[in-house]
């Protein structure tokens, strides 16, 4: 019973309007006809080393390389990572069987029969997708793929990415650097890049100073940990007041660690910090003005942040990010949102994909997570089907196209 009725609320799920709020797709390359993209995708490369494959295996020629992957398959094949790949292989490209078998042909197919991009994101009934780069270029902005929207992604704030901020916004005084802060803003703006993303390091510490004692940090060559936070405090309340002015969305991700020195190609963490709540709450508080959209890749901070949304107006939350994308904190955090925050507070995508057939595949886990968590509640007699079905509606589309202005 409670599986038949997930089953069909999933099925109705597909017929939805949908929004992505963050991915990594281009206008001109939505899908891939790259195997490579899909079957070593940086989610499956680390199960793949984790299940035996020694990095020196790989040589760069698929077909041997494919070898190397069959004896893992049984393996990994139980992983959600896995799954989405197979979903996307059956649905996309019509294959269904053993992964050693529908892998080879994936790849095959992959080359020999490129997807139109029309196609996917008719299947997904995908509204608009919401894509970062650090560089949206003219041409992408008024490209036919006009269903892909413009995410600003250049700017980070942490202490470890402050003497990028200072080269990025270079100035004989902080005054002048805060100033092309704010003009670097809205010039995008003008241009129509009004969303931005960003990355808050995980030890961030909200901390106000002075005007004399910012200048003379800002001035100051090495700094400690605890110094540098002053200025990135500095420099998170001016972006947000002045993304506050444009009208836009400062989109956060939070709660993981990757790309430092020594880490390996997919190599990231899931970063726990309890003391980062506060501090994003006393900024936050700052700028009620401001829209903010958070997206976290630890599910241990689900509560926290949950409540900081429900308490500050102005915050809502996005999706499941990287580690925190797998169904049991996927389901886990759909129960937090449902019980304390209104449905114009939290969006369900955020795929963070970087091809319209991972779209696809994320999508898909992201339904059916939703369709159980729906089921469930329904048999418990906490909702009724039409109710349920207007909690997809909201969360799949009239939420984020209300935070991000598609209506």
């Amino acid at each position: 019973m409670g599986n038949s009725l997930a089953q069909d609320l999933e099925a109705e799920l597909w017929q939805l309007p949908k929004i992505d709020v963050h991915c990594h797709m281009r206008p001109g390359q939505l899908t891939t006809a790259e195997p490579q993209e899909l079957i070593f995708y940086h989610f499956l490369w680390r199960e793949y080393l984790g299940a035996g494959a020694k990095k020196e295996d790989f040589k760069g020629n698929l077909a041997d390389d494919l070898k190397v992957l069959s004896p893992l398959w049984e393996r990994v094949r139980h992983t959600s990572a896995v799954w989405c790949l197979r979903q996307m292989a059956k649905d996309l490209y019509g294959l269904d069987g053993e992964l050693a078998e529908i892998v080879p042909l994936l790849a095959e197919r992959t080359k020999a029969q490129p997807l139109a991009w029309e196609e996917v994101r008719a299947k997904l009934n995908l509204e608009a997708a919401y894509a970062c780069a650090p560089f949206w270029e003219a041409e992408k902005l008024t490209a036919k793929e006009g269903f892909v929207k413009p995410l600003l992604e250049r700017l980070q704030f942490s202490s470890i990415y402050l003497p990028y901020l200072k080269r990025l916004f270079c100035g004989s005084t902080l005054k002048e650097s805060r100033e092309q802060l704010v003009q670097f803003v809205r010039e995008h703006a003008n241009r129509g890049v009004r969303h931005f993303a960003g990355f808050i390091g995980n030890d961030f510490t909200y901390t106000l100073a002075s005007q004399l004692e910012l200048e003379a940090l800002y001035r100051k060559q090495l700094l400690t940990p605890e110094e540098a936070n002053v200025l990135v405090t500095y420099y998170l309340n001016a972006f947000l007041e002045a993304v506050g002015e444009a009208g836009g969305v400062a989109q956060f991700y939070l709660g993981a660690k990757w790309n430092r020195p020594g880490m390996e190609k997919g190599e990231s963490y899931s970063i726990v910090n309890h003391d980062l709540v506060p501090s994003l709450v006393n900024l936050f508080r700052r700028h009620p003005d401001t829209k903010i959209s958070v997206m976290n890749a630890t599910a241990a901070l689900g509560q926290e942040l949950t409540i900081m949304a429900r308490m500050l107006p102005n915050v809502s939350l996005a999706g499941f990010w990287w580690h925190a994308f797998n169904p049991p904190y996927v389901r886990q955090q759909i129960e937090e949102r449902l019980s304390l925050l209104p449905l114009n507070k939290w969006v369900l995508l955020t795929t963070d994909s970087y091809n319209l057939q991972w779209c696809y595949g994320k999508i898909a886990l992201a339904l059916r997570c939703l369709a159980q968590v729906l089921a469930a509640k329904i048999t418990d007699g906490e909702l009724t089907r039409k109710e349920a079905l207007q909690i997809g509606e909201w969360v799949l589309y009239k939420a984020p196209a209300e935070i991000y202005e598609q209506v």
